[in-house]
């Protein structure tokens, strides 16, 4: 019962503030779009896991930093649009911490600058609402995400251990691209969509205000193994 009424919050608070505030901010229309298992709209909450491979790009004291992260996002999905990720795990299955630079860290690969790198995924649980985002004649389907905290934040927390230097980077709304596909439903995060939509790239103490770039791509799948599509 918790997580039903947990998930209809999500539908209120986002819908009022985040897609509102995100279409203030644009010429685009957003409208409420609903979870499909097995082509049938979801009706009870039901339990799902993400797949996700991340690219985190930014500069930390002048030294360009580019990491890949690979996560598991276990959550919930509900009726209309509206979904809750609830633990973030490393790809051995265990809970990344949510207290940044302490405890469990996902190990990750170092692209450039950054040998041993450590990342956290802070601020859990956190809300989602699928939207159908119309700009023109063209349509996508986006999911906003923001922190069930009463003015929470969306946020990541780095440490390149080989530079000895670390950085917290925190953001009021995220956003993905959602697209069907025959594996299940891609979940694509990058600096570009976020602009589109109207919202702003994360803020770090260290890199600085809208300077972390985030480019991911993850295939949501229902755990009960039903086939999940996005639907007007």
């Amino acid at each position: 019962m918790k997580t039903t009424y947990v998930l209809g919050l999500a539908l209120v608070a986002i819908f009022a503030v985040g897609v509102l505030s995100a279409a203030s901010a644009s010429a685009l229309t957003f409208l409420l779009a609903e979870w499909l298992e097995n082509g049938s709209p979801v009706t009870a909450t039901l339990l799902f896991e993400t797949p996700e491979t991340v690219l985190f790009d930014e500069e930390l004291d002048g030294i360009p930093i580019h990491i890949v992260c690979s996560v598991i996002l276990d959550g919930f999905i509900g009726p209309n649009g509206a979904a809750e990720i609830t633990e973030i795990l490393n790809l051995s299955g265990e809970p990344i911490s949510l207290v940044g630079l302490t405890g469990t860290a996902d190990t990750c690969t170092n692209e450039d600058n950054c040998a041993e790198p450590l990342f956290w995924e802070t601020e859990l649980p956190r809300l989602t609402l699928l939207e159908l985002m119309e700009d023109g004649t063209e349509t996508f389907f986006s999911d906003l995400i923001t922190s069930e905290k009463t003015g929470g934040q969306v946020g990541y927390e780095f440490e390149c251990m080989s530079l000895g230097i670390s950085d917290t980077c925190t953001v009021t709304e995220a956003v993905a691209l959602v697209e069907n596909s025959t594996e299940g439903l891609n979940i694509e995060s990058s600096d570009a969509f976020t602009e589109l939509a109207g919202l702003k790239l994360p803020n770090c103490t260290v890199g600085g205000a809208e300077k972390l770039i985030v480019e991911g791509l993850g295939i949501m799948k229902s755990s009960g193994g039903g086939a999940l599509t996005a639907s007007e």
